[in-house]
């Protein structure tokens, strides 16, 4: 089945054409990359399939075979959703929980719906143990997540996801990347724009690429799969700039003594080590 047909689409913002005579046709249980220069217009797109931001366009756009310019934006938005880059400026409430639970109640769902349909998108997405705490505390992994639970809970069958991976550690990443990949799977349409294209050849189906307005198709062989690259030791000074004396964060971490010396320090660490 068809989850999103492009045919001869161009957008405007404003007086600028972003994107000019767009054509494809997007399958539902693909996993697609979305790939461009800064600015070449992903986000554009994604905001003009979600409805997020009227826009002004020429051609024809079918979002499961219904045309966009018979639907509203509200339609739209329950059939594209979209996780931002940061993901904490989507949510309306102050946890997960409740985040579900009012997005829940807004669609109509009575108690006993509500709490069995939380129960299902943390299981799928693995936010059991978010749900109560507070999203100002969840690191950028912990938040794309929990954004993708509640896409999950309005089962919205097509997912636009803006660069999620821009705040996320290597390891949650491989982990969101492994979970969308499941959700293709399932039958959702994932669409990723993405600038580090590394990991993705085991899971995307396609990658478009999109260059001064236009969408290609752009063969996954091509995509770079390169592992870390090992930071070197230069020019250390010896001089110290700033130290630590028995600094303990509860439940994060315990610093005995640790100077940092002046010049440029490089401080790694996954998401949520503090």
């Amino acid at each position: 089945m068809n989850g999103i047909t492009l045919e001869d689409v161009s957008v405007w913002q404003g007086k600028t054409n972003i994107l000019q005579h767009l054509h494809c046709k997007l399958e539902m249980g693909e996993f697609i990359l979305l790939t461009g220069d800064t600015g070449s217009g992903k986000s554009t797109l994604f905001q003009f399939l979600s409805g997020i931001k009227p826009m002004n366009f020429e051609g024809q756009c079918y979002l499961l075979g219904k045309d966009i310019s018979s639907m509203t934006p509200v339609e739209r938005a329950t059939i594209a959703g979209t996780v931002f880059q940061k993901a904490y400026r989507q949510f309306t409430m102050k946890n997960l929980r409740s985040e579900l639970t009012f997005t829940l109640e807004n669609l109509g769902f009575n108690y006993e719906q509500i709490q069995k349909r939380i129960h299902h998108v943390t299981m799928d997405t693995v936010t059991q143990h978010l749900l109560d705490r507070p999203f100002v505390q969840l690191s950028g992994g912990e938040q794309q997540r929990s954004a993708i639970a509640v896409l999950l809970a309005m089962d919205v069958p097509i997912l636009l996801l803006d660069e999620p991976f821009a705040s996320v550690d290597e390891k949650s990443r491989r982990s969101l990347m492994k979970l969308l990949f499941e959700l293709s799977q399932k039958g959702k349409l994932v669409i990723v724009s993405d600038h580090d294209t590394n990991g993705y050849s085991e899971y995307v189906s396609r990658v478009l690429h999109i260059q001064q307005g236009c969408l290609q198709t752009v063969p996954i062989s091509t995509l770079s799969n390169h592992s870390v690259i090992p930071l070197e030791q230069v020019g250390a000074s010896s001089e110290k700039f700033f130290t630590f004396q028995n600094v303990i964060k509860e439940g994060l971490w315990s610093i005995p003594e640790f100077s940092l010396e002046k010049g440029i320090t490089t401080l790694t660490g996954d998401n949520g080590v503090g």
